[in-house]
């Protein structure tokens, strides 16, 4: 179980370092791939931000570097805690890098206890790393830890136990740059009409505008025609 768990969860292959267009986390991105490495002796950290500013994008990296370095990884995102019960993380221990997603969510739990019962399974979880010096463990949330609302007020003082990052939205002026980065990583061409047509037109945040990308570049493959202006439109009007 423990061993299929290293790797039956589901990463996006583009979550990657070399894929974060991170001009306004310059520092949280160095620390990041300082943290994860085995020599480092920080063991926690929190990672907070608004919606769509890169958090999981952010950890699967870590989650990604750490596995293609050797070592054993697990990932959570708690907008799938219906499919898994708090004894989850009885055992996660076992492993290098852990990295738990959207802790914010257990907010909106309907079934209080079910929502307490994970509270105490990642308090428990802190606590046991305490003497583990073999594991890291980062969360991820959308507001500052004191802002959660959990029922175990401890959880929230073990949250703020290690470093904190506020993952901040990339500027406006960076957006364009970020959208071109990522058609040269990706081996195709974004020309810069077409580039304007989706910052006019599409959500301005960089998880709608890489999603829509990544959508793009597989009709592209698919039909093989370039992403002009018209084909580009084409393709929308097919989502919708």
């Amino acid at each position: 179980m423990m061993q299929q768990l290293a790797f039956n969860f589901h990463l996006n292959k583009f979550s990657r370092f070399e894929d974060f267009y991170g001009d306004s986390n310059k520092q949280l991105l160095a620390y990041l791939n300082t943290f994860i490495r085995p020599d480092n002796h920080e063991r926690f950290i929190y990672l907070w931000g608004k919606p769509a500013v890169g958090k999981t994008h952010l950890l699967q990296a870590c989650c990604h570097q750490s596995h293609h370095d050797g070592r054993r990884v697990f990932y959570l995102s708690f907008n799938k805690i219906d499919d898994f019960m708090p004894e989850l993380l009885e055992n996660v221990d076992a492993f290098s890098l852990i990295c738990l997603d959207d802790v914010d969510l257990l907010n909106k739990v309907a079934d209080k206890h079910r929502a307490r019962d994970w509270e105490i399974a990642i308090f428990n979880l802190y606590n046991r790393l305490q003497d583990n010096n073999d594991s890291k463990l980062i969360v991820a949330a959308g507001k500052p830890a004191r802002q959660l609302d959990f029922s175990l007020k401890d959880l929230t003082s073990r949250l703020q136990s290690g470093v904190v990052f506020e993952v901040k939205p990339l500027a406006e002026t960076s957006k364009r740059d970020a959208l071109k980065n990522y058609a040269q990583q990706h081996g195709f061409e974004l020309p810069g009409k077409t580039i304007d047509f989706l910052l006019r037109h599409q959500k301005r945040d960089m998880q709608t505008l890489m999603q829509t990308l990544t959508r793009l570049e597989q009709a592209s493959l698919s039909y093989q025609r370039r992403l002009t202006v018209p084909f580009v439109k084409e393709v929308l009007e097919t989502w919708r």
